[in-house]
Protein backbone atom coordinates (compact mmCIF):
# COMPACT_ATOMS: atom_id res chain seq x y z
CA UNK A 1 0.00 0.00 0.00
CA UNK A 2 1.51 3.48 -1.03
CA UNK A 3 1.92 6.54 1.49
CA UNK A 4 -1.01 8.30 -0.38
CA UNK A 5 -3.08 5.42 0.05
CA UNK A 6 -2.48 5.01 3.60
CA UNK A 7 -3.54 8.37 4.21
CA UNK A 8 -6.66 8.10 2.40
CA UNK A 9 -7.74 4.80 4.22
CA UNK A 10 -6.90 6.66 7.49
CA UNK A 11 -9.15 9.78 6.86
CA UNK A 12 -11.66 7.42 5.35
CA UNK A 13 -11.87 5.50 9.07
CA UNK A 14 -11.69 9.12 10.83
CA UNK A 15 -14.26 10.03 9.22
CA UNK A 16 -16.60 6.82 9.43
CA UNK A 17 -15.57 7.03 13.68
CA UNK A 18 -16.68 11.18 12.82
CA UNK A 19 -20.08 10.01 11.16
CA UNK A 20 -20.90 7.58 13.90
CA UNK A 21 -19.89 9.93 17.03
CA UNK A 22 -22.53 12.34 15.37
CA UNK A 23 -25.01 9.92 15.11
CA UNK A 24 -24.62 8.30 18.79
CA UNK A 25 -24.44 12.05 20.13
CA UNK A 26 -27.87 13.20 18.06
CA UNK A 27 -29.38 9.58 18.97
CA UNK A 28 -28.84 10.24 22.60
CA UNK A 29 -31.51 12.69 24.60
CA UNK A 30 -29.50 15.56 25.60
CA UNK A 31 -29.75 15.94 29.58
CA UNK A 32 -29.82 19.23 30.30
CA UNK A 33 -28.72 20.89 33.63
CA UNK A 34 -30.48 23.53 35.77
CA UNK A 35 -28.81 26.49 34.35
CA UNK A 36 -30.19 25.23 31.02
CA UNK A 37 -33.27 23.54 31.51
CA UNK A 38 -34.62 25.58 34.86
CA UNK A 39 -35.78 24.19 38.15
CA UNK A 40 -34.50 24.56 42.01
CA UNK A 41 -31.60 23.43 43.69
CA UNK A 42 -31.98 22.87 47.67
CA UNK A 43 -29.52 22.65 50.18
CA UNK A 44 -30.10 21.00 53.31
CA UNK A 45 -27.90 20.84 56.39
CA UNK A 46 -28.21 18.54 58.94
CA UNK A 47 -28.01 19.79 62.88
CA UNK A 48 -27.97 17.52 65.71
CA UNK A 49 -30.63 17.18 68.31
CA UNK A 50 -31.00 16.57 72.53
CA UNK A 51 -31.93 13.11 70.46
CA UNK A 52 -29.50 12.49 68.07
CA UNK A 53 -26.25 13.37 66.44
CA UNK A 54 -25.18 13.87 62.74
CA UNK A 55 -23.77 10.84 61.40
CA UNK A 56 -23.42 9.04 58.03
CA UNK A 57 -26.30 6.92 58.75
CA UNK A 58 -28.74 9.72 59.57
CA UNK A 59 -27.60 11.60 56.20
CA UNK A 60 -28.55 8.48 54.73
CA UNK A 61 -31.49 8.07 55.73
CA UNK A 62 -32.51 11.43 55.00
CA UNK A 63 -31.51 10.59 51.63
CA UNK A 64 -33.91 7.70 51.24
CA UNK A 65 -36.78 10.04 52.70
CA UNK A 66 -36.16 13.00 49.85
CA UNK A 67 -36.03 10.24 47.64
CA UNK A 68 -39.93 9.21 48.59
CA UNK A 69 -41.09 12.48 48.84
CA UNK A 70 -39.32 13.64 45.17
CA UNK A 71 -41.11 10.69 43.92
CA UNK A 72 -44.36 11.93 45.05
CA UNK A 73 -43.62 15.11 42.98
CA UNK A 74 -43.22 13.40 39.56
CA UNK A 75 -40.22 15.30 38.69
CA UNK A 76 -38.11 14.40 35.85
CA UNK A 77 -34.41 12.77 36.58
CA UNK A 78 -33.85 14.74 39.78
CA UNK A 79 -30.87 14.60 41.49
CA UNK A 80 -30.13 13.77 45.63
CA UNK A 81 -26.60 13.43 46.75
CA UNK A 82 -24.32 14.33 49.44
CA UNK A 83 -22.87 17.38 50.01
CA UNK A 84 -20.04 17.32 52.31
CA UNK A 85 -20.22 15.47 55.85
CA UNK A 86 -23.59 17.56 56.55
CA UNK A 87 -25.20 18.62 53.54
CA UNK A 88 -27.85 17.39 51.31
CA UNK A 89 -28.29 18.88 47.34
CA UNK A 90 -31.28 18.29 45.74
CA UNK A 91 -31.49 19.35 42.16
CA UNK A 92 -35.27 18.94 40.66
CA UNK A 93 -35.22 20.13 37.14
CA UNK A 94 -38.37 21.87 35.22
CA UNK A 95 -39.67 22.41 38.82
CA UNK A 96 -41.66 25.87 39.19
CA UNK A 97 -42.38 26.36 42.37
CA UNK A 98 -39.89 26.24 44.21
CA UNK A 99 -41.64 26.81 47.84
CA UNK A 100 -43.88 24.07 47.45
CA UNK A 101 -40.80 21.98 45.92
CA UNK A 102 -39.15 23.40 49.69
CA UNK A 103 -42.01 22.17 51.43
CA UNK A 104 -42.66 18.93 50.26
CA UNK A 105 -39.20 17.80 49.94
CA UNK A 106 -37.82 18.69 53.51
CA UNK A 107 -40.80 18.92 56.08
CA UNK A 108 -40.17 17.15 59.35
CA UNK A 109 -41.99 14.17 59.26
CA UNK A 110 -45.11 14.20 62.23
CA UNK A 111 -46.39 11.11 63.74
CA UNK A 112 -49.85 10.62 64.42
CA UNK A 113 -51.95 7.67 66.23
CA UNK A 114 -55.86 6.81 65.47
CA UNK A 115 -57.71 4.47 67.13
CA UNK A 116 -58.83 2.35 64.08
CA UNK A 117 -62.26 1.06 64.18
CA UNK A 118 -63.90 3.93 64.97
CA UNK A 119 -62.58 6.08 62.36
CA UNK A 120 -61.85 3.88 59.41
CA UNK A 121 -64.83 5.24 56.71
CA UNK A 122 -66.82 2.99 54.34
CA UNK A 123 -69.42 3.79 51.72
CA UNK A 124 -71.18 6.74 52.48
CA UNK A 125 -68.49 7.94 54.36
CA UNK A 126 -69.94 5.81 57.65
CA UNK A 127 -67.48 4.30 60.30
CA UNK A 128 -68.91 0.41 60.86
CA UNK A 129 -66.25 -0.69 63.63
CA UNK A 130 -67.54 -4.32 64.12
CA UNK A 131 -67.73 -4.67 59.98
CA UNK A 132 -64.42 -6.52 59.08
CA UNK A 133 -65.43 -5.75 55.64
CA UNK A 134 -64.63 -2.16 56.58
CA UNK A 135 -61.69 -2.20 59.17
CA UNK A 136 -60.11 -5.09 57.60
CA UNK A 137 -60.67 -7.12 60.85
CA UNK A 138 -57.94 -8.92 62.10
CA UNK A 139 -55.76 -7.82 58.92
CA UNK A 140 -56.36 -4.32 59.43
CA UNK A 141 -54.69 -1.80 57.87
CA UNK A 142 -53.07 -4.39 55.16
CA UNK A 143 -52.95 -4.29 51.34
CA UNK A 144 -56.30 -6.29 51.28
CA UNK A 145 -58.80 -5.36 48.77
CA UNK A 146 -61.35 -4.88 49.90
CA UNK A 147 -62.19 -3.27 52.43
CA UNK A 148 -58.33 -1.64 51.11
CA UNK A 149 -59.14 0.89 48.13
CA UNK A 150 -57.45 1.98 44.94
CA UNK A 151 -55.73 5.66 45.31
CA UNK A 152 -58.88 7.42 42.94
CA UNK A 153 -61.42 5.38 44.85
CA UNK A 154 -60.21 6.33 48.27
CA UNK A 155 -60.09 10.35 47.07
CA UNK A 156 -63.88 10.17 45.88
CA UNK A 157 -64.44 8.61 48.80
CA UNK A 158 -62.97 10.72 50.94
CA UNK A 159 -64.34 14.22 48.83
CA UNK A 160 -68.23 12.95 49.69
CA UNK A 161 -67.15 13.37 53.77
CA UNK A 162 -68.56 16.06 55.66
CA UNK A 163 -65.99 18.49 57.02
CA UNK A 164 -64.68 18.66 60.54
CA UNK A 165 -63.49 21.45 62.98
CA UNK A 166 -62.95 19.30 66.37
CA UNK A 167 -59.71 20.79 66.66
CA UNK A 168 -57.56 17.71 66.58
CA UNK A 169 -57.75 17.21 62.63
CA UNK A 170 -53.92 17.39 61.32
CA UNK A 171 -54.42 19.33 57.99
CA UNK A 172 -57.11 21.42 56.50
CA UNK A 173 -59.12 20.60 53.24
CA UNK A 174 -56.46 18.51 50.24
CA UNK A 175 -56.81 18.77 46.43
CA UNK A 176 -56.00 15.77 44.22
CA UNK A 177 -56.47 16.52 40.61
CA UNK A 178 -57.49 12.98 38.88
CA UNK A 179 -58.51 11.80 35.68
CA UNK A 180 -62.07 10.84 35.76
CA UNK A 181 -61.97 8.35 32.27
CA UNK A 182 -58.69 6.53 33.71
CA UNK A 183 -59.80 6.50 37.17
CA UNK A 184 -56.38 7.59 38.44
CA UNK A 185 -54.81 10.23 40.86
CA UNK A 186 -52.38 12.96 38.38
CA UNK A 187 -51.34 14.87 41.41
CA UNK A 188 -51.74 15.37 45.04
CA UNK A 189 -52.34 15.94 48.20
CA UNK A 190 -52.07 19.34 47.94
CA UNK A 191 -52.80 22.33 50.31
CA UNK A 192 -54.88 24.28 47.11
CA UNK A 193 -55.54 23.57 43.69
CA UNK A 194 -52.45 25.35 42.44
CA UNK A 195 -50.17 23.05 44.38
CA UNK A 196 -51.70 20.06 42.61
CA UNK A 197 -52.13 21.88 38.97
CA UNK A 198 -48.27 22.67 39.02
CA UNK A 199 -47.16 19.29 40.56
CA UNK A 200 -48.94 17.78 37.49
CA UNK A 201 -47.44 19.95 35.70
CA UNK A 202 -43.91 18.67 36.20
CA UNK A 203 -45.14 15.74 35.54
CA UNK A 204 -45.81 16.49 31.85
CA UNK A 205 -49.17 14.72 31.66
CA UNK A 206 -49.84 13.31 27.86
CA UNK A 207 -51.79 16.08 25.55
CA UNK A 208 -55.86 15.21 26.00
CA UNK A 209 -55.54 13.83 29.48
CA UNK A 210 -58.88 14.30 31.20
CA UNK A 211 -58.36 16.41 34.28
CA UNK A 212 -60.61 17.03 37.85
CA UNK A 213 -59.99 19.36 40.83
CA UNK A 214 -61.24 17.37 43.72
CA UNK A 215 -61.56 18.61 47.50
CA UNK A 216 -61.01 16.38 50.33
CA UNK A 217 -62.73 18.53 53.04
CA UNK A 218 -60.95 19.33 56.34
CA UNK A 219 -61.17 16.16 59.38
CA UNK A 220 -60.67 13.28 56.68
CA UNK A 221 -57.36 11.99 55.39
CA UNK A 222 -56.29 9.13 53.42
CA UNK A 223 -53.78 6.62 54.31
CA UNK A 224 -51.35 4.43 52.39
CA UNK A 225 -52.07 0.85 53.93
CA UNK A 226 -48.94 -1.38 55.89
CA UNK A 227 -46.06 -2.25 53.71
CA UNK A 228 -45.80 -5.89 54.01
CA UNK A 229 -42.55 -5.81 52.24
CA UNK A 230 -40.17 -2.52 53.96
CA UNK A 231 -37.52 -3.49 51.18
CA UNK A 232 -40.27 -3.28 48.56
CA UNK A 233 -42.76 -0.58 46.52
CA UNK A 234 -44.82 1.15 48.20
CA UNK A 235 -48.49 -0.74 48.24
CA UNK A 236 -51.17 0.92 45.78
CA UNK A 237 -53.93 0.38 48.67
CA UNK A 238 -55.63 2.81 50.91
CA UNK A 239 -57.74 3.65 53.36
CA UNK A 240 -59.75 6.57 54.38
CA UNK A 241 -60.28 7.46 58.03
CA UNK A 242 -61.97 10.22 59.92
CA UNK A 243 -59.03 13.11 60.61
CA UNK A 244 -58.96 12.16 64.17
CA UNK A 245 -55.95 11.27 65.88
CA UNK A 246 -56.09 10.18 69.68
CA UNK A 247 -52.12 11.19 70.33
CA UNK A 248 -49.60 13.25 68.25
CA UNK A 249 -45.66 13.89 68.44
CA UNK A 250 -45.93 16.08 71.25
CA UNK A 251 -47.39 13.06 74.05
CA UNK A 252 -43.69 11.14 73.17
CA UNK A 253 -40.58 11.64 74.37
CA UNK A 254 -37.14 10.49 73.79
CA UNK A 255 -37.06 8.66 70.37
CA UNK A 256 -34.50 7.00 69.49
CA UNK A 257 -33.36 5.25 66.17
CA UNK A 258 -33.00 2.04 66.13
CA UNK A 259 -33.06 -1.11 63.84
CA UNK A 260 -35.79 -4.24 63.62
CA UNK A 261 -32.88 -6.80 64.44
CA UNK A 262 -34.72 -9.17 66.30
CA UNK A 263 -35.52 -13.14 65.36
CA UNK A 264 -37.12 -13.26 61.95
CA UNK A 265 -37.16 -9.50 62.04
CA UNK A 266 -36.31 -7.25 58.88
CA UNK A 267 -33.31 -5.37 59.88
CA UNK A 268 -34.83 -2.19 58.64
CA UNK A 269 -34.83 1.17 60.21
CA UNK A 270 -37.54 1.44 63.58
CA UNK A 271 -37.74 4.61 66.01
CA UNK A 272 -38.42 3.77 69.57
CA UNK A 273 -39.79 6.41 72.40
CA UNK A 274 -41.41 6.64 75.45
CA UNK A 275 -45.19 8.38 76.07
CA UNK A 276 -45.49 11.66 78.30
CA UNK A 277 -47.45 11.26 81.32
CA UNK A 278 -50.86 12.37 79.01
CA UNK A 279 -49.38 10.09 76.33
CA UNK A 280 -49.74 7.40 78.51
CA UNK A 281 -52.81 7.41 79.78
CA UNK A 282 -54.49 7.94 76.74
CA UNK A 283 -52.54 4.53 75.45
CA UNK A 284 -53.47 2.37 78.43
CA UNK A 285 -57.15 3.51 78.29
CA UNK A 286 -56.90 2.32 74.47
CA UNK A 287 -55.45 -0.57 75.09
CA UNK A 288 -57.74 -1.49 78.28
CA UNK A 289 -60.92 -2.00 75.04
CA UNK A 290 -60.03 -4.75 73.39
CA UNK A 291 -62.20 -4.09 70.65
CA UNK A 292 -60.08 -1.47 69.02
CA UNK A 293 -56.67 -0.70 67.64
CA UNK A 294 -54.36 1.39 66.80
CA UNK A 295 -52.66 2.89 63.24
CA UNK A 296 -49.76 5.02 64.04
CA UNK A 297 -49.42 7.43 61.27
CA UNK A 298 -45.69 8.84 59.96
CA UNK A 299 -46.40 12.03 57.97
CA UNK A 300 -43.86 11.77 55.02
Amino acid sequence: MTDRRRNTFILLVVAGLLAASVAVILAKPTRLGLDLKGGVSLIYQAKPTKQSAVTGDAINRSLDIMRTRVDQLGVSEPQIQRAGSDQIDVSLPDVKNAGEAAKQVGTTAQMYFYDWEPNVLGPGCKPDPTNANVTGGQQAGVASVPPALKQFDAVMRASACKPSNTGKETTGAQYYLVDPKAKTVLAGPGESPQDVRDQARSKKLPPGTTEKLVTVPQGNVILRAEQPDPKGKPVPAWYVLADQPILGGTDIKNPEQNFDNGPGESGQPNVTFDFTSHGQDVWSKLQSDMTTGACMHLLD
